[in-house]
């Protein structure tokens, strides 16, 4: 079974699709080194209110790409957005070091994709070959970061260098 579009949350498909820009207008970056992460703001091209998050978290043994909703600066008791991972993506070339156990039991092994199904967040994850959302043209963390960054809707103007050893 090959998980699709039509298979997320309507409100998280929206969203992913929506086009995004980076807010400070710094479009080259580099690669957090093992260790460190990257956290870049996004602001959606044509409903400026919305702000968005892509963090790089690499890991000694993995990397993992993440896209997501802020919540509105504006704080109230009143019911409203909350910092919302839309889409993540784990990545490793020793695919034994991870491991995903979904909501019903099954686990997954090696580099996959975390989605929200339902609407609960990102709790559903399928091997990277099992899901047509985030398809990569090539192996690799560049290609899968392109193919991230081309699903989440995020600029092409944005690239992250990646040193050697990364």
């Amino acid at each position: 079974m090959t998980v699709g579009w039509d298979d997320l949350d309507s409100t998280a498909r929206s969203y992913l699709t929506m086009q995004k820009d980076v807010c400070d207008g710094v479009y080259d970056r580099r690669w957090p080194a093992p260790g460190k992460k990257l956290s870049i703001e996004l602001i959606a091209e044509h409903e400026r209110s919305l702000r968005f998050f892509l963090d790089v978290i690499e890991n000694r043994r993995s990397t993992s790409l993440i896209v997501g909703l802020l919540p509105d600066r504006k704080l109230t008791m009143q019911t409203r957005r909350s910092d919302r991972p839309l889409l993540r993506v784990d990545y490793a070339t020793a695919a034994e070091t991870l491991r995903h156990r979904n909501p019903d039991g099954t686990m997954v092994f090696g580099p996959h994709v975390h989605l929200d199904l339902y609407g609960d967040g990102i709790h559903w994850a399928f091997p990277i070959g099992e899901q047509s959302v985030v398809v990569p043209e090539q192996p690799g963390v560049p290609s899968l970061f392109w193919a991230f960054q081309e699903s989440c809707g995020i600029t092409g103007r944005l690239r992250i260098e990646q040193s050697l050893g990364v």
